[in-house]
């Protein structure tokens, strides 16, 4: 409470705000973690308690400083069914979110976001620790009813909200109103804009609002409407695509992991991003199923659910496409790589530019796993891979097609360039495949060459595959172990 009053002071004196926190070791500790974290830190690091606080600035000071307090003094007194742990992941969570989809927004106090964020649910921890029996009833009666909103059993049964107790308390903290304000809106931040509210307090109550579905996402089931949702809402209130939200939820997690001790959060308790992806898929399946179970009588509700259903499994299909590299090889995904097809293809047209793409397969390549097992054949597809990858030119693109199969897209490329990049790679793998393994004799494979000119031949990503596949098919009727190919431009 000395540096919330010290802080309060407009003209604030920056050595009494020193002094007050070095008297106490482990705050000073804590602060100077959160100034160097990845949210606040820039190339130098911060080593002394008066940059840190210039660093952090006197809001964010203030805020870290209530926060630590709270979730010290809260543990002696919160019932031991309250899941502490849980309450500061999720309200880190909040903070992180807050920040970074501030600075993504361009919102010009992205710091005042996280103060705002890390105690913008300080209402419930007050209900767990002033009235733990009648706040017990609350959750229970949450729990019996999933689709209601927490704030409205609050009202119901106690005539208050947390929004409300929130606000209270940080005007009794003598916080500033660009503070409680927002968090008395964060559930409902129409209500902002209803009362005629200046466009940053509304965009600070918006978001603490996908803040806090960002801190549910981490830390509660059912993450496939809380994904849909925030993907939605970064859209809708900041104007960010699916996209550039999924890269700052990555973000998010990776900051609550790095901070999360400040807080004595056990980091083991941390959901990883690739598990929250993986349960928003099992939701999705978990529908499904529910769908397909269901009676001709809600068959009606069913259509409505199935719509959901179709923009989560969209969503998924997003959460996917992030994995754009092949696992085993390092390439590109066949997905990804059609993607630079496609751009490649639309620059050759622009500029009167040819273009060629070799689609690549291993010959005999059952035998190998047939003979030697499928571990010689991860080896022999992991080193073909490595090998086309450190062959071809900087400005080429080599992707795994699916399964033996490979691709290399030759931009900028005539028929002779693209058969002489053809045939030095036939001649390369042949002459350096039994080195890859101990078990392996020597590898061959059989090439199908295409070449055009988009901007005289008309031609898409699709079809410039399916005539590589056509030559690939000659390659294998030829005998293997060559090259077939076709000048569309011919």
């Amino acid at each position: 409470m000395q540096v919330v009053k010290i802080s309060a002071d407009p003209n604030v004196d920056f050595g009494e705000l020193t002094a007050c926190v070095s008297a106490d070791t482990a705050l000073t500790a804590k602060l100077l973690r959160m100034a160097n974290s990845s949210l606040f830190a820039s190339r130098s690091r911060i080593t002394t308690v008066r940059n840190a606080l210039v660093r952090l600035g006197v809001k964010v000071t203030r805020i870290s400083v209530l926060s630590f307090s709270l979730a010290m003094e809260t543990q002696k007194k919160a019932p031991e069914s309250f899941d502490m742990d849980r309450f500061w992941r999720h309200a880190l969570a909040t903070a992180s979110a807050a920040k970074i989809f501030a600075q993504a927004a361009r919102f010009p106090r992205p710091d005042y976001a996280f103060a705002n964020g890390l105690l913008q649910d300080v209402g419930v921890l007050a209900f767990h620790c002033a009235i733990p029996e009648e706040y017990a009833a609350v959750l229970a009666a949450q729990a019996a009813d999933s689709t209601r909103e927490l704030a409205s059993i609050e009202k119901e049964k106690l005539s208050v909200t947390h929004m409300e107790v929130g606000s209270a308390l940080l005007k009794s903290w003598k916080l500033p109103t660009e503070m409680h304000e927002p968090i008395f809106y964060h559930h409902a931040p129409e209500g902002l804009q209803e009362i005629g509210k200046n466009s940053d307090t509304l965009t600070m109550a918006c978001l603490l609002h996908l803040g806090a579905n960002v801190g549910r996402l981490f830390n509660d089931p059912a993450k496939g409407i809380y994904l849909d949702s925030i993907i939605r809402q970064a859209k809708r209130d900041f104007g960010l695509s699916e996209d550039a939200t999924l890269l700052n939820l990555e973000k998010v997690q990776n900051a609550v992991r790095e901070t999360a001790s400040i807080f004595s959060i056990d980091e083991r308790t941390i959901e990883s991003y690739s598990d929250i992806q993986a349960e928003a898929s099992r939701e999705i399946a978990r529908i499904a199923v529910e769908m397909d179970a269901e009676s001709r009588t809600q068959r009606e509700e069913a259509v409505r659910e199935a719509e959901r259903l179709r923009k989560l499994e969209a969503d998924n299909e997003t959460l996917r496409r992030a994995a754009a590299y092949d696992s085993l090889t390092g390439l590109l995904v066949r997905r990804e790589f059609m993607k630079h097809v496609g751009q490649e293809l639309n620059r050759a047209r622009r500029h009167g530019l040819g273009i060629g793409l070799l689609l690549i397969d291993v010959d005999h390549f059952k035998n190998i796993n047939d003979t030697l097992g499928h571990p010689a054949g991860d080896v022999a597809l992991q080193k073909l891979g490595q090998y086309l990858a450190r062959t071809v030119r900087t400005s080429d693109i080599v992707g795994r097609y699916g399964g033996e199969e490979f691709v290399v897209l030759l931009p900028h490329s005539g028929i002779e360039s693209a058969l002489e990049a053809a045939e030095r790679l036939r001649l390369g793998v042949a002459e350096n495949s039994s080195k890859w393994h101990e078990d392996l004799s020597q590898v061959t494979i059989s090439i199908g060459a295409v070449h055009a000119s988009p901007g005289r031949t008309e031609i898409n990503a699709e079809g410039l595959i399916a005539e590589a596949d056509k030559c690939l098919y000659a390659a294998k009727d030829g005998g293997r172990n060559c090259t077939r190919y076709l000048d569309l431009d011919a």
